[in-house]
């Protein structure tokens, strides 16, 4: 059963990274960034296997979406989870092979196809990318 939670303005990034360590998903190290006038940014340490390499690597992923504080604690928990739905979609791509061919890889332009098209643009990510599109830095 879900509990119901309560919601709490977060007047600082102290308060932010209250509600930010309350948040648990997988084993990110999910952090508040403080930036220029009062805002912050979320992000998160991942380790995880390249895909090209097979080697585990510590990747840094930052929302470049600039948060104001006076927000609601329920603002801080959304920026979190686009993040994350942002990161899990762009790992399925990296992941989704036919015949051991990456068939939607992020990273390049030599892939397009009409299909990659309808999965950022039209498909089943096409909501998260475009709430966090050109908003996310992916750091290896």
């Amino acid at each position: 059963m879900s509990q119901r939670m309560s919601y709490s303005i977060c007047y600082t990034i102290d308060d932010v990274n209250k509600i930010v360590s309350k948040i648990k998903y997988r084993d990110l190290e999910i952090k508040a960034f403080p930036v220029n006038n009062g805002a912050w940014k979320i992000g998160f340490d991942a380790v995880e296997k390249c895909n090209y390499t097979g080697d585990l690597i510590k990747i840094t992923v930052i929302s470049n979406n600039v948060q104001k504080l006076m927000c609601k604690s329920s603002d801080v928990i959304r920026a979190i989870m686009e993040i994350v739905l942002w990161w899990e979609c762009h790992e399925a791509f990296e992941r989704f092979e036919y015949e051991g061919t990456m068939l939607l890889d992020p990273h390049s332009k030599f892939n397009d196809t009409p299909l990659k098209s309808h999965v950022y643009e039209g498909g089943a990510c096409a909501a998260i990318f475009d709430s966090v599109k050109n908003n996310v830095n992916l750091a290896h």
